[in-house]
């Protein structure tokens, strides 16, 4: 009984380890630890790695030049990503029958108390349209 209860644990101890988790390293090369990439914010600098079940956040001047260079190789990867999706994106907005017609030129959009142009840049869930009649 005890066998097979320690080779059931066993056997379940791998799917515990995230899939995607790799060491990271520290600026000085003197501690490592073990961690999956959740983000990386270019502007501010911050990392969110999941640890465990706990994710932590930490400025990218605390990891080792290899981990710096991956990140933002990893940040160059998720902007063509994004990049990619938003083209698909507006190449689906010209088939739609009301997006297209919105698409440019037409949309106002309140910003610091007045109307400025705005330019619809993904396409919407739902469509909620407003007609007003002057006379």
């Amino acid at each position: 009984m005890k066998k097979s209860i320690a080779l059931l644990f066993l056997a379940l101890c791998p799917s515990v380890i995230p899939l995607h988790a790799r060491i990271w390293t520290s600026a000085d090369g003197q501690k490592t630890f073990e961690g999956e990439y959740r983000a990386y914010d270019e502007a501010t600098g911050m990392v969110k790695v999941l640890r465990g079940i706990r994710q932590i956040s930490f400025h990218v001047d605390k990891l080792s030049a290899a981990d710096r260079e991956w990140l933002e190789q990893k940040a160059a990867e998720e902007n063509l990503e994004q990049v990619d999706d938003q083209a698909a994106d507006l190449a689906e907005l010209d088939n739609q029958v009301v997006g297209g017609k919105l698409k440019e030129g037409v949309l106002s959009k309140l910003e610091g108390g007045k109307f400025v142009d705005y330019t619809m840049d993904y396409v919407p869930e739902y469509y909620v349209v407003y007609y007003s009649a002057s006379w």
